[in-house]
């Protein structure tokens, strides 16, 4: 495998991307890896970590992290929220990761600025749906914790061809 794509984007009304995304740590496989732009707007970018002589099966685990700048990307108010919303399907802000090549585990978590108060849960979308699936969030339930500023969840062996998100809702 010479790279593995990636996809950034942003849905949220008024939310863009600030920056291109980054490279800022992987694994040390004697191999130059990089972090290729492919195409880029204010709201989506493709990009490629590019390795070097590729990676092979003998090769030990590829870890990275990437990092991206985003402006106005959540929405901070039950309100906002509401009326950005009011004639979707899924009635909540999210923050997700399509898993669209193979992955040992996805951490994604979610925190909110002290004194909001929110209530964070997890879910399972179909694809780049937003349709729900029941039965994968079944399997990975237990990897979700909540707690007073939002939630993480854990996936192991997230399955190829789903996304998973943390969504929230804001109290009264």
């Amino acid at each position: 495998m010479a790279q593995i794509p990636g996809r950034l984007w942003v849905d949220t009304p008024g939310g863009t991307i600030k920056s291109d995304p980054r490279l800022v740590t992987h694994t040390d496989l004697g191999k130059n890896i990089s972090l290729v732009i492919r195409k880029k707007t204010a709201t989506e970018c493709d990009y490629a970590v590019e390795i070097t002589g590729y990676l092979t099966g003998d090769d030990p685990s590829l870890d990275y992290e990437i990092e991206v700048n985003y402006s106005k990307v959540v929405l901070m108010t039950k309100n906002e929220v509401q009326a950005s919303y009011a004639s979707a399907s899924f009635k909540f802000d999210y923050h997700s990761f399509d898993v669209e090549y193979p992955i040992e585990s996805l951490d994604l978590e979610v925190i909110f600025p002290q004194g909001f108060a929110v209530t964070a849960y997890g879910g399972v979308f179909q694809g780049r749906t937003e349709n729900l699936d029941a039965q994968e969030f079944q399997r990975v339930q237990k990897g979700f914790t909540r707690n007073n500023r939002g939630g993480r969840f854990s996936i192991k062996k997230p399955a190829i061809g789903f996304r998973y998100f943390i969504y929230w809702s804001f109290s009264d």
